[in-house]
């Protein structure tokens, strides 16, 4: 079963906007992921933190978009949803850049994790969808 484009949208609570910076994102990263992989040049200049740049560049961008959002519908005076919008976003936002972080860390060697905690942020990510999915329905 496929999802549609707007089961998307109103279970991950993303906008389309979003969804296109991160899949660009995705596309620049795994450019670099081959890069660094595949070929002899990146393995010397490149490291995992500069890999995954992309996808913490738009981390940043997307936590500004929801500071951005959640200004605007509160001062059209939607509180409550501009304060569960804003809860529900950050939380994502953290828990996918907590996993991208440990995964940096694991990788580059500096610091000693095993895989079920670099994962346990999506873990707890997919914990809260679930939620979310039975709260829609």
């Amino acid at each position: 079963m496929i999802l549609s484009f707007d089961e998307i949208i109103k279970w991950f609570g993303v906008t389309v906007f979003e969804i296109f910076m991160i899949l660009v994102s995705i596309l620049i990263y795994t450019i670099l992921l081959t890069l660094k992989c595949d070929t002899e040049l990146g393995g010397e200049w490149m490291g995992w933190w500069t890999v995954h740049s992309p996808l913490f560049m738009c981390d940043a961008l997307l936590s500004y978009f929801c500071i951005i959002v959640f200004i605007r519908q509160y001062l059209d005076g939607k509180y409550k949803m501009a304060l569960f919008r804003a809860v529900w976003s950050f939380n994502q936002i953290l828990l996918l850049f907590l996993s991208k972080l440990l995964l940096c860390f694991k990788l580059e060697g500096q610091k000693h994790m095993t895989h079920s905690e670099i994962l346990s942020p999506l873990f707890i990510l997919l914990i809260l969808l679930l939620i979310r999915a039975c709260r829609l329905h």
